[in-house]
């Protein structure tokens, strides 16, 4: 509850941000290249490939839905990590 929480708060603030960025004089290229950035720097779901569910027995991961081949990798990874501290 607290990842989706969390996932549309940014998404939301992002969009924000973008419409207040677009609606400035700043060329709407450099819009675009600040919001890429903003983003993929701070997706940690991506460059993690997801986040640990605590409380339950065993070691369980969530991604999102829309993970690239990539991301479950590295969700993949990160179970195996979480298995062998455990």
């Amino acid at each position: 509850m607290v990842l989706k929480l969390v996932e549309g708060l940014s998404m939301g603030l992002a969009g924000q941000l973008q419409t207040a960025l677009s609606n400035s004089s700043m060329p709407s290229e450099i819009v675009s290249k600040l919001m890429n950035k903003l983003i993929s720097e701070n997706n940690v779901v991506d460059s993690r490939g997801g986040g640990p569910i605590f409380g339950v027995n065993g070691v369980s991961i969530i991604g999102h839905g829309s993970a690239n081949a990539g991301t479950v990798q590295r969700a993949v990874e990160m179970a195996t990590m979480c298995y062998h501290r455990n």
